[in-house]
């Protein structure tokens, strides 16, 4: 069971879906490590 839980993981990893979480996870970091100035510059990341 464990085996096939980690190859439906890796799946959704290899899908275009699992880069774009991916690439949202580095923009949200880089937003946390950016100062509060350049916010104005990024909305998208403080709507919600």
């Amino acid at each position: 069971m464990h085996r096939s839980s980690v190859q439906r993981v890796r799946t959704v990893s290899e899908r275009p879906g699992g880069k774009a979480v991916n690439v949202g996870r580095v923009l949200h970091q880089l937003g946390e490590k950016v100062p509060r100035r350049a916010a104005p510059s990024f909305p998208r990341l403080h709507t919600g």
